[in-house]
């Protein structure tokens, strides 16, 4: 079965299609092989992040090692604000498309956002996917941590044991709205050039009233 789905985002939050508060269980290191899969790729365009997700497995459950993990580097304390997606999803029989997922948050793996693109589709195929959504507006926007690292799981609902994958992400591409946080020295730098504009401002101010008043006071001793 094939279709084709434009998301819409207020159904999504209110079928937890984005849900938000995940924590990946404890697990051990994700195999070198599982971390950044040959056909990925990621680039920064204006203020975000694009990255192509075509041909990457859905395997297991969330925090199994042989899920695909990535790790991108999105500059420290960084506010992750807003997402789109264009997406052909498969699912393999007995798995449903609705058991695709990706969950989203920092390396710590606390506070994780996910995103379920096919969440009423029950039923095995493949479907594509479009939408956007601007997690500010819906209180799920998150901040990465101390290391920069935006941390990105895809991973089954449901693991049916399908071998040798769940489901796959045939083709598409995810885009990652970022708005980065200033450095502390860089707080200090606004600070003086908003001080430096004000007293540049005030400065003129009086000179202005400065030059009025000696022009009234040279035509009274007249």
């Amino acid at each position: 079965m094939t279709c084709t789905h434009k998301a819409d985002f207020k159904w999504l939050i209110a079928a937890l299609g984005l849900a938000w508060g995940l924590s990946a269980p404890a697990q051990a290191a994700t195999p070198a092989s599982a971390q950044t899969p040959p056909t990925s790729s990621a680039a920064f365009a204006g203020n975000g992040l694009v990255l192509d997700v075509s041909g990457i497995d859905s395997k297991d459950a969330l925090g199994t090692p042989f899920n695909t993990v990535l790790n991108l580097q999105v500059g420290a304390n960084a506010l992750i604000n807003s997402l789109s997606w264009d997406l052909q999803l498969q699912a393999f029989d007995p798995s449903w498309l609705s058991h695709i997922k990706l969950s989203l948050g920092p390396s710590s793996g606390a506070g994780l956002v996910a995103f379920t693109p096919g969440i009423n589709d029950e039923y095995s195929g493949s479907a594509h996917y479009s939408g956007s959504a601007n997690l500010v507006d819906y209180g799920l926007a998150f901040q990465v941590g101390e290391d920069g690292l935006l941390r990105l799981e895809f991973f089954e609902g449901v693991d049916n044991g399908v071998e040798p994958t769940d489901g796959k992400w045939l083709s598409g591409t995810l885009s990652l709205g970022i708005s980065p946080v200033p450095e502390p020295s860089s707080y200090g730098l606004m600070a003086l050039g908003l001080m430096a504009l004000l007293g540049a401002r005030g400065i003129a101010r009086r000179q202005a009233k400065g030059g009025g008043g000696g022009n009234a006071g040279r035509e009274k001793t007249a």
